[in-house]
């Protein structure tokens, strides 16, 4: 499979441990949700993608108030993030 964004082939797959924050002055009160997604990375650009299980995702969806579509993501069952961001 080749990257999204540059069109490399050198794409490895990690294990991870992501600690998410939830955003805004309602985020300060809420705790910190931890996912274990499988994390495909692009070797050449450094854009990165995961998919979250049904559970984590429904942790994320009732901790936040809100369903995930709300905040711009596409789909339920599925986020993505550039490593590039964190930089």
């Amino acid at each position: 499979m080749l990257c999204r964004v540059c069109a490399s082939n050198r794409q490895t797959e990690f294990a991870s441990e992501i600690n998410v924050h939830f955003s805004g002055p309602k985020g300060l009160d809420q705790p910190s949700v931890f996912v274990f997604p499988r994390i495909t990375v692009c070797l050449d650009c450094g854009f990165s993608d995961f998919r979250l299980t049904a559970d984590e995702l429904s942790v994320l969806t009732q901790g936040n108030g809100t369903s995930l579509s709300s905040k711009g993501t596409n789909t339920l069952d599925e986020c993505r993030f550039d490593l590039r961001d964190c930089a």
